[in-house]
């Protein structure tokens, strides 16, 4: 891990020698992408190129990825009724905080048994850096329990979840738009390229041209296989 956020601080001090005037303190996507300020100064190009050093980094080692979306759709396909219980801060009423809810909840499923030491770094949207969750989530985790809101500029490790998040919703929405420029393009093979160890994303095989209904197909497909339509 020391490795890994020494490699995005070199990153960064590169990048603000080619934008000195209004240096960045993080890498986030959403803006590098769209070129927004201070990522509208780079040469041509070279927001692309981020991307593409990140996933040379995500590629070289391939960290499972865990995703877990809550909207009106799924509590629907689960018959769920949402609980009006505070948990570790989380309103369970908000979609974002039950998504986070069982975003952990799935995490602690999967690595409990290991008996390993548990480090969860949140982004600071919720809370203030420094202020500490999970301690009722994971109060019978099997060995040392640390979770903390954290900002991620200080901890550089955010940015790669950050980078992970924007993909999979950049593949989406390209997924489901009519017409995908040469740009477009070459994001999807890019990312595809990178190959996302996770198993909550479907892969499928499409056409280069394949339009929103052949998506549409799959997307129904995955659904079927999952048991939510017939």
């Amino acid at each position: 891990m020391d490795y890994i956020r020494s490699e995005i601080k070199a990153g960064l001090d590169y990048v603000r020698t080619l934008i000195p005037d209004l240096p960045p303190i993080e890498f986030h996507f959403v803006d590098i992408y769209n070129r927004n300020p201070p990522w509208k100064g780079l040469p041509n190009g070279a927001n692309l190129a981020i991307f593409e050093a990140f996933c040379a980094i995500y590629s070289r080692f391939r960290w499972p990825v865990l995703i877990q979306t809550v909207d009106r759709r799924t509590l629907k396909d689960h018959s769920y009724e949402v609980p009006s219980a505070a948990v570790d801060d989380l309103d369970l009423r908000k979609p974002s905080d039950l998504s986070l809810f069982f975003l952990c909840i799935k995490l602690k499923h999967r690595y409990i048994a290991a008996g390993e030491p548990l480090r969860l770094f949140l982004d600071q949207g919720r809370r203030a850096p420094g202020v500490a969750f999970g301690n009722l989530l994971f109060k019978n985790w099997p060995a040392t329990y640390s979770g903390v809101y954290e900002s991620s500029s200080v901890e550089p490790l955010l940015q790669v979840a950050d980078f992970l998040a924007f993909c999979i919703n950049r593949l989406t929405h390209l997924g489901m738009k009519g017409a995908r420029t040469q740009t477009d393009m070459w994001f999807i093979d890019t990312l595809m390229a990178m190959n996302i160890n996770s198993e909550d994303l479907s892969l499928a095989a499409l056409p280069k041209d394949f339009t929103v209904v052949e998506f549409d197909k799959v997307h129904k497909a995955d659904r079927k296989r999952k048991g939510l339509e017939d």
